[in-house]
């Protein structure tokens, strides 16, 4: 049995179906005075092995032999031996099946690497034939441009040609940016590069779509919406406002065209309407995909097919309304922050500082000396170097370039990373928030430095019960053997719900009174932060001192 075991695994570690039918023969010829056999090729009908040369498949069957598929062969045996008849009739196929798998898996390895091949040479034939073409167009172009500037004489009786020519050059100018730009996605070398924008930033690009839609005796608005400054990736919006524009210009022969830039909260939201001859039915479900034709079937389809792999990247949507002969909605909205795929992790840092203002910045790292900062000066900038660094501490301004802080600290609270961080709102602006302290600006110097290192994890606050303050210097003395932490003393009444936004750990010095506890427990109860730890300490007069986590 112990030879049949061994013979089974030396089957499964057969990585080809041709090596498992070979190890199989040379099995049964070893065990030839047991075993009778006869291995024919299903395919062409010719023996592979066996007893009998001249004959085929059917003399087998009559001679009492049983038979095995395995693949493209059949395997014909008999044998007295039950040990074999099981060991051939049940397992030899199962392990077959086995090997069969693994056959499989390395052939599709194999189609996969030569697919991959393929698509990485089309990539790279589309990223190289768009190069080569634009050197020559961009000579075409330049070349029309000087014709109507009179360079080469007068070419006024050419106006329609070389308006023509210059319209042509555009279209295949645009055709091979979309081309670069569909290559750089593919072979995932489009990074997302965030910087402050204004609304003014996309004023230009807006005013020459206006201008084509005048030429076509469209009516044309653009409205921008929200924070006139945000985050944003200049390159990637300007490509999804100017493909959508474009294709609404391009599709619009009479009525308007209508588009909005807004900037939300947690998105930036874009919005193209017009008044053209809307998507056909047949073409909805492919409107998005690479080289497929346009709305009339003309076009090289490639504008939508790069707003899409864009929404797409950055874990945006995009959706559209559409009816043939009265128009078209595209609205695409996509992150105010894009959380990169990959990023690189840096030295754990103690303090992250989001504070547009140099010499505000300056003054922090001052108070905070002795400790681990790092800056940044708009909103992205800060929330990459949270991501990064993992701070214990980040301070952020309300009224960052891009983003309002308090959003900014919501949307880092959301990052498991940092989890265990704590955040302060440090602003000259009155503002309450239930769950992220708030320190205003223009405080003293020594109580702004207080209240941040309470924040910091090294203070402690011991809160006591009138009746059991004798109690406090041994509670203190229990404290310092267990936490290396400052100790600040108040009575409950002197407690505020400022002061206690800014600990996250308290000590409740009581005595063992019930109604006592509860009416502490209830002030606390509110405190909804991560890692708050609250210590209480009974004073018994009978056993003395003792406490509960």
């Amino acid at each position: 049995m112990k030879e049949i075991l061994d013979f089974i695994k030396h089957l499964v570690d057969c990585e080809k179906t041709e090596d498992f039918v070979e190890e199989v023969c040379a099995f049964l010829r070893e065990k030839r005075p047991k075993v009778l056999m006869a291995l024919f090729n299903g395919e062409t009908g010719e023996i592979v092995m066996g007893e009998e040369p001249q004959g085929d498949e059917r003399w087998y069957e009559q001679k009492g032999y049983e038979r095995i598929v395995l693949g493209k062969m059949n395997l014909f045996f008999k044998t007295a031996d039950p040990i074999y008849i099981e060991l051939l009739r049940e397992i030899v196929p199962r392990v077959y099946r086995i090997v069969a798998q693994f056959s499989a898996h390395e052939q599709f390895k194999n189609m996969y690497a030569e697919l991959k091949n393929l698509e990485n040479y089309r990539v790279s034939f589309l990223r190289s034939i768009s190069h080569e073409l634009k050197t020559p167009l961009n000579v075409i172009y330049g070349n029309i441009q000087l014709m109507e500037l009179g360079i080469f004489g007068d070419v006024s009786h050419l106006k329609d040609p070389i308006s023509s020519m210059k319209a042509a050059s555009e279209s295949a100018i645009n055709l091979v940016n979309n081309l670069l730009e569909l290559s750089k996605l593919e072979s995932r070398k489009f990074n997302v590069h965030m910087e402050v924008l204004d609304f003014s930033d996309f004023r230009k690009l807006v005013d020459q779509y206006e201008n084509m839609a005048r030429q076509k005796g469209l009516n044309f608005s653009f409205e921008f919406k929200g924070p006139r400054t945000f985050s944003g990736d200049f390159k990637l919006l300007s490509s999804i406002i100017s493909n959508l524009l474009s294709n609404a210009v391009k599709y619009t022969d009479r009525g308007e065209i209508r588009g909005i830039l807004e900037v939300r909260n947690e998105s930036i939201y874009v919005e193209v309407k017009d008044t053209g001859r809307g998507i056909p039915e047949e073409l909805r479900d492919t409107i998005f995909e690479p080289f497929s034709v346009g709305r009339s079937g003309e076009g090289s389809g490639l504008g939508l097919s790069i707003v899409k792999k864009f929404v797409d990247m950055m874990g945006g949507k995009i959706e559209f309304e559409s009816e043939p002969g009265k128009g078209t909605i595209f609205r695409v909205e996509i992150p105010r922050f894009v959380k990169p795929v990959h990023y690189t992790r840096k030295e754990k840092l103690d303090i992250l500082i989001i504070e547009p203002d140099r010499e505000t910045r300056k003054m922090l790292r001052e108070i905070l000396r002795g400790y681990s900062v790092v800056e940044a000066e708009t909103g992205y900038e800060g929330y990459m170097k949270a991501l990064e660094h993992t701070p214990d501490l980040i301070i952020s301004d309300l009224g960052l370039p891009d983003i309002s802080g308090k959003e900014l600290i919501k949307k880092l609270q959301d990052e498991a990373d940092l989890s265990h961080t704590s955040f302060v709102l440090y602003t000259g602006a009155k503002v309450y928030s239930e769950d992220i302290k708030v320190i205003e600006k223009g405080k003293n110097i020594q109580d702004l430095s207080a209240e941040l290192k309470i924040i910091l994890g090294e203070k402690v606050l011991l809160v006591f019960e009138e009746s059991v303050k004798r109690h406090i210097l041994l509670a203190k003395e229990l404290i310092n053997a267990v936490m290396e932490k400052e100790i600040v003393v108040k009575s409950y009444e002197g407690l505020t719900d400022e002061l206690l936004s800014f600990y996250d750990t308290f000590v409740i010095l009581v005595p063992n009174d019930p109604d006592i506890v509860k009416r502490f427990m209830n002030r606390f109860a509110h405190l909804h932060k991560r890692g708050l730890v609250v210590i209480i300490m009974f004073i018994s007069e009978e056993e003395g001192l003792k406490w509960r986590v």
